[in-house]
């Protein structure tokens, strides 16, 4: 393997982390926003989750927050550990 072929599957390798991350956030920005526009599935699924509607907002803010920490290149590790946090708790329930 020639030092041109490891550049250009390195530049792969980039694109395709950078795809899956990008991906990856805007779902987590999707459901943040749903969970503050609070659309009636969105409201009929957290409360059979046992989470009063009122929690909504706090959860919304919360997951976006994380995930605009997520996508800032220089506090993208703290972004990436508080939404594994964020993501455990939501596999937990």
């Amino acid at each position: 393997m020639n030092a041109n072929q490891t550049c250009s599957s390195s530049k792969q390798m980039i694109w395709t982390g950078r795809i899956l991350s990008g991906l990856s956030a805007l779902f987590l920005l999707f459901d943040g926003t749903m969970k503050l526009v609070k659309p009636a599935p969105v409201v009929e699924a957290t409360s059979r989750l046992g989470f009063p509607q009122s929690a909504l907002t706090g959860i919304g803010l919360v997951l976006l927050a994380c995930t605009i920490l997520y996508l800032i290149p220089r506090t993208a590790v703290l972004g990436a550990i508080l939404l594994t946090g964020y993501l455990g708790g939501a596999v937990a329930i």
